[in-house]
């Protein structure tokens, strides 16, 4: 159990818990008035239980003012109390009884009373008044020029629960209202509001929600709109929209965190009916007319759409069942776009949160792909986010996309935006030289790590630009290599920051190459190859009938085992390489005997060991490790060992490099005289120390990203709810993301670990032998 004693403190205390009362200013800030708070709390907080709890807090002859202003806020009266004896949150008791404030000469009460928050017996109310200039006297409000009143009264009692409702009503209004910006020579004027609340029975039928009224001018465009919500049962609606507005104007009196918004939107929408029959698109029942322009629009916020979204102009049209958009034509950055089409149940979508549905049709000249990641308030790129709540279906035919290291043309096909994802079916494009068809999806749930899962039939592909393009590595491919491929792949994986593919451990799939013909020169692996072989025609090749299938698990690439011909030599290989390039490669080279020179002949019979008379053919097996571009290429015995040359002056070689790794081996245990327990036993000290680091900085990553995340959604309170409520979501997926990046770097460390006991038992068996 928690407590804390009722003690008195200065009333500044609760000041500072407000959003936006703590700034600059605010040890300058006059007060009066004193804080009473305590409380117990007693139990565990597990999911759907709270702990039982008490809370007071009492706050007398309250008051602040600013320095530099003529009048404060005072007599802040507030008496409050909240009680919960059972851990459950519905029969948490609230009873505010007292809450009083003076703004200048403008007065504010209210009363709420809650036996229980749920099916309890509710009693409330309040009344305040306030005239807008006087808020320029209070707070500092230097910038802007108000005027209107404001005013508010409510009352209720009853009970609240899912059949019962108090019998309420309340009103809203502000009269004569006028904002004017020192930003902006002209001023929001004729503001009226007038809205207003009541069920005479408590019974949620009769309830009412009405804005009788609500209009504007500014520079002498007007916007004016009512509405009626009737029934809790089953809401019938009835409300309309029209005027016309330049944003800009608006903008320069209301900026919004750097953001720049222009553009002239003009409208008229009317629309009654009953939820009912929007549930059951019965939309005979549900009139609904109306138009809307946008022309000259322009958005752009340093974070979110540095690029810029631009509308030169679009025209919608409104009935019971959809909207029509007539046409829209317009930029995201250096992306052109064209759209129109029909969105389906935007009634229902606005009033009960069904799912907006959608036909379209986009063109495009050029899309940047690039453009559609944004950057966040660390300088960090991160994909735009897709809209949940969403199925639309888009036929798009877009000349040219832009995409990192793979420009596409004549993209055509069918688009699925749903619930936050993008899909693709059977999508044409240009791409590499050759034809490309795709399906899949596309996923930023994640804004740092995309997720996708796409399969691909490519057909007559360059085999140069694909190897640039999908292999990641910079070689002299394109100069050496002439001819097409055709290819099938599933993959599946994370995209970067530019969405580009991530080349690691949880990139997954299947893909199968053919090549009918190719041609080849200086081809690294024939020439090391030959190197061995002595063999006359290895500088320029034609390769033949390949037909090769592999699959993508656990960062690396496996070959099931595949044939090939290079002129006039067969070739078998099978064997993996990693993502990052490193090979491990078995490769079996069938040599006719009549494509051998005098030299070959010697060079092949001294590898395998065996006179050539009568040999039609002979076969010879390599293993290839290292790089593509800096390999090793080694000749095995026919029981897969490695041959051992004759030479002596080579085999003298050879020795002295395998004394010089031996005595390496030894200086890598610090002692000549170490049993092969002891190494044992040494290499467990170092895998546990291995074990050690890499929890060490797994924590690290995750203690980093609580302190990273806490910080922000602290920072993130004061500016209010909405901004602590986005910096939490935030906050989240950031945590997500480093938790993950902790689980690797946890699994690297059990790798590297095991991977130090298999060298040693290596050393060890070799220690014994010898």
């Amino acid at each position: 159990m928690c407590a804390s004693k009722a003690e008195e403190t200065e009333f500044k205390s609760l000041l500072s818990l407000v959003p936006g009362m703590y700034g600059d200013n605010f040890e300058k800030l006059k007060t009066q008035g004193t804080l009473a708070f305590s409380g117990w709390a007693k139990g565990p907080v597990k999911a759907g239980k709270w702990p039982a709890f008490q809370m007071d807090l009492q706050v007398k002859d309250g008051g602040f003012q600013y320095p530099d202003l003529p009048e404060g806020v005072s007599n802040v009266q507030i008496a409050l109390q909240l009680e919960n004896k059972d851990g459950k949150w519905q029969n948490t008791r609230l009873d505010l009884s007292r809450l009083h404030a003076e703004v200048g000469k403008n007065v504010a009460d209210a009363q709420v009373r809650f036996s229980k928050l749920y099916d309890g017996e509710v009693q409330g109310k309040a009344n305040a008044q306030l005239k807008l200039e006087d808020l320029t006297r209070v707070f500092p409000l230097s910038d802007f020029q108000l005027k209107g009143l404001f005013s508010l009264k409510a009352r209720a009692k009853g009970r609240y629960n899912a059949t019962q409702r108090p019998v309420m009503e309340a009103e809203v209004r502000l009269a004569n209202g006028f904002v004017k910006s020192k930003a902006y020579p002209k001023a929001i004027e004729q503001l009226q509001l007038e809205a207003r609340a009541e069920n005479p029975t408590g019974r949620p039928a009769d309830a009412k929600i009405a804005l009788d009224k609500f209009q504007f001018s500014l520079d002498g465009e007007k916007v004016e709109g009512r509405a009626t919500f009737q029934n809790a049962e089953d809401w019938q609606y009835a409300w309309q929209l029209k005027g016309q507005l330049d944003l800009a104007k608006l903008a320069q009196i209301y900026p919004s965190g750097g953001a720049t918004l222009k553009g002239k939107v003009k409208g008229n929408i009317e629309a009654s009916g009953r939820v009912s029959a929007l549930k059951t698109q019965q939309y005979a029942k549900l009139p609904t007319s109306g138009n809307i322009q946008l022309q000259d629009f322009y958005y752009a916020h340093p974070q979110n759409l540095p690029s810029g979204l631009g509308i030169q102009a679009a025209q919608a049209s409104f009935d019971p069942e959809k909207i029509s958009l007539e046409s829209m034509k317009g930029n995201l950055g250096k992306s052109d776009f064209a759209l129109e089409g029909e969105v389906r149940h935007y009634l229902a979508y606005l009033l009960t949160g069904e799912t907006l549905k959608g036909q379209l049709n986009f063109q495009s000249k050029k899309v940047d792909l690039s453009e559609w990641t944004s950057t966040n308030a660390r300088g960090e790129r991160e994909a735009v986010p897709l809209p949940q709540a969403i199925d639309f279906t888009i036929q798009a035919s877009i000349a040219e996309v832009l995409y990192p290291k793979i420009p596409v043309r004549d993209f055509r096909g069918m688009l699925r935006l749903r619930e936050g994802t993008l899909q693709m079916e059977n999508v044409r494009f240009a791409a590499l030289g050759g034809a490309f068809v795709m399906s899949g999806q596309y996923n930023p749930a994640d804004r740092y790590r995309p997720r996708y899962q796409f399969d691909f039939d490519m057909q007559n592909l360059d085999i140069a630009s694909a190897h640039e393009a999908f292999v990641e590595r910079k070689n002299n491919l394109r100069q050496n290599i002439k001819g097409q491929l055709s290819a099938r792949a599933q993959l599946r994986g994370f995209l970067g920051p530019d969405l580009a593919p991530l080349y690691d451990e949880n990139m997954g799939g299947s893909f199968s190459v053919k090549i009918p013909q190719a041609q080849m020169k200086r081809l690294s692996i024939a020439q090391s190859a030959n190197k061995h072989l002595k063999l006359d025609d290895t500088e320029e090749m034609i390769l033949r009938n390949l037909d090769m299938q592999a699959t993508i698990r656990e960062g690396k690439v496996y070959y099931t085992p595949f044939e090939f011909n290079l002129n006039e030599y067969r070739i078998a290989m099978q064997g993996n390489n990693s993502l990052a390039g490193v090979l491990d490669l078995a490769l079996k080279i069938v040599i006719p005997k009549s494509k051998m020179s005098p030299v070959a002949e010697v060079a092949i019979a001294a590898l395998t060991r065996q006179k050539l008379i009568g040999v039609k053919e002979m076969a010879i097996d390599f293993l290839v490790r290292g790089t593509y571009p800096n390999h090793e290429i080694t000749p095995l015995r026919s029981d897969g060992k490695e041959i051992q040359v004759k030479n002596e002056k080579l085999k003298q070689k050879i020795d002295e490099k395998r004394a010089e790794r031996r005595e390496e081996m030894r200086e890598n245990m610090q002692n000549l005289n170490k049993s092969p327990e002891e190494v044992l036993a040494d290499a467990q000290t170092k895998a546990a120390e291995i074990r050690a680091q890499a929890l060490r900085e797994a924590t690290q990553i995750e203690t980093e990203a609580d302190s990273l995340a806490q910080t922000e959604i602290a920072a993130a309170a004061s500016k209010g709810k909405v901004a602590r409520e986005m910096a939490e979501r935030q906050a989240n997926m950031r945590k997500k993301t480093a938790y993950r990046r902790a689980e690797l770097r946890r699994q690297q460390g059990e790798r590297e670990a095991q991977k130090t006991l298999q060298n040693a038992q290596l050393i060890a068996d070799r220690m014994r032998q010898e």
